[in-house]
């Protein structure tokens, strides 16, 4: 039985929302610590996938790819792993910590939309397109002051970001497309 036919439970909707918002919170501050400290993007690369590799082993053990193919599996590792990881730690060593959610998090749903609408997926009503004028309009923004304000780096850096931001946009869109389970996802 698929998950999404159950009664919605508002207590376990709060708590999930409450733990991404740490998860990514963590990712950021992790990240750029890790990237003034010595650390590079494939230092801290090597770390994320090496320890989560070894959590989700019994995961992958038990599901395998999930009926995915070798391509769908290697497209989903490079868009929401590697990739993901690489282009934004790699950001979080050239831009600050505050641009990891505000450039990288921040335009996620406007990627999201441009990749859905790019796939000719559903993409929502007048509200979702407000928004993403909203957010359209807040990057203008913000890339209007940091081309005033900004060194080359920290635009590099924004630059990479915002390729991280895309990255997982297009895993999530995969995700999506192919109807891939929560454990195959994860591991």
């Amino acid at each position: 039985e698929r998950i999404g036919k159950e009664k919605p439970n508002f207590a376990l909707g709060a708590v999930s929302a409450v733990t991404v918002v740490i998860v990514f919170c963590s990712f950021i501050l992790a990240s750029r610590i890790g990237a003034t400290d010595d650390l590079r993007p494939w230092d801290l690369a090597a770390i994320r996938f090496g320890v989560s590799g070894i959590i989700l082993l019994p995961f992958f053990a038990k599901f395998g790819r999930g009926g995915l193919s070798a391509a769908d599996s290697v497209s989903l590792a490079f868009f929401g792993g590697i990739g993901f990881a690489l282009l934004a730690y790699a950001g979080l060593t050239l831009a600050p910590a505050s641009h990891g959610t505000t450039v990288m998090q921040g335009t996620l749903p406007l990627f999201s939309f441009l990749v859905a609408f790019w796939m000719r997926e559903s993409v929502g009503n007048r509200v979702t397109y407000l928004g993403v004028m909203v957010i359209g309009s807040g990057i203008a923004v913000m890339l209007a002051d940091s081309m005033r304000n900004a060194d080359a780096q920290q635009l590099l850096g924004d630059i990479l970001l915002l390729l991280a931001s895309l990255s997982w946009a297009l895993y999530a869109s995969r995700v999506q497309k192919l109807n891939v389970s929560a454990p195959v996802a994860v591991g």
